[in-house]
């Protein structure tokens, strides 16, 4: 599987993410136990690159552990500085969330 980093620092500069933001931030709050709620600037990044993952990888039609392994490397060249084992449930229902909308537009 290839790298998605490259595309996500496209995406992560992309203003659409911007007009975006917001709906999935909101729907993350509205549907997310308060006990898995992050640091706000680190549940919004980990939130960014699952949207720009799903979207990267568009033929991927499920999560798996190869995903996930890729992710997780993705993550750290990226240069976060959260731990992945912290963001992942953030990463995952960002992947989720874009999934939806992917197929009801």
């Amino acid at each position: 599987m290839a790298s998605t980093t490259a595309h996500l620092k496209r995406w992560w500069d992309d203003p659409s993410w911007t007009n975006q933001r917001d709906t999935i931030v909101g729907l993350f709050a509205r549907t997310t136990s308060p006990a898995l709620r992050l640091e706000p600037t680190i549940e919004e990044q980990a939130l960014r690159f699952g949207w720009a993952a799903r979207r990267a990888l568009r033929g991927t039609e499920e999560w798996d552990h190869m995903l996930e392994l890729q992710l997780r490397a993705d993550w750290k060249r990226a240069g976060e500085v959260a731990p992945w084992d912290l963001v992942y449930e953030t990463v995952r229902t960002a992947w989720a969330i874009a999934d939806f909308c992917a197929r009801v537009n």
